[in-house]
């Protein structure tokens, strides 16, 4: 980190390095990254962009840390195209809260795909493989995360008959 830190004095720049959270959820943001906690410690500012987990093309930023002044307010954002940002700019507690449970509620384009997919292949009502079910999502590009959440959002059901596992539309 020190030559980080001569790097930037050198050319008299700033440094940004970006990480990845954990999966767990800590008690504070400050904890929630992966690799070592010197990283977070040692910088000056260290903000948070909330996704979604691909739920809503909304994006909230808050400030987790800031030694060098009081933190800034956090801000809302939108990706309306690829490389296409629209800033909503900074709200009130509770209209953050109203953005953060809309956009938790919206289901996201492939989402609402594998639960077409998925409707699909259980259209007949008959028990299906859980090998068939699981080829044809992969052949349709839809992840094993995404047809788990799917398969929860339509209501279908695992079966055990046997040894094997099938899936039933929701009765």
């Amino acid at each position: 980190m020190s030559e980080l830190g001569i790097l930037a004095a050198q050319e008299d720049c700033a440094i940004v390095l970006v990480g990845h959270f954990t999966k767990d959820a800590p008690v504070k943001d400050l904890y929630h990254g992966m690799g070592s906690a010197d990283i977070y410690a040692f910088a000056r500012s260290v903000l948070h962009v909330v996704d979604f987990a691909g739920k809503s093309s909304l994006r909230y930023l808050k400030t987790v840390k800031s030694n060098n002044t009081q933190p800034g307010a956090s801000f809302w954002y939108e990706i309306v195209d690829p490389g296409i940002v629209k800033w909503i700019g900074p709200n009130e507690p509770e209209e953050a809260e109203q953005l953060m449970a809309e956009a938790g509620k919206a289901p996201s384009p492939k989402l609402n795909y594998a639960a077409e997919m998925l409707e699909e292949i259980l259209c007949s009502g008959d028990l299906v493989p859980f090998s068939v079910v699981q080829k044809y999502m992969l052949e349709k590009g839809i992840s094993e995360a995404t047809y788990r959440r799917a398969k929860k959002e339509i209501g279908a059901r695992s079966v055990k008959r046997g040894d094997s596992w099938y899936l039933q539309a929701p009765l």
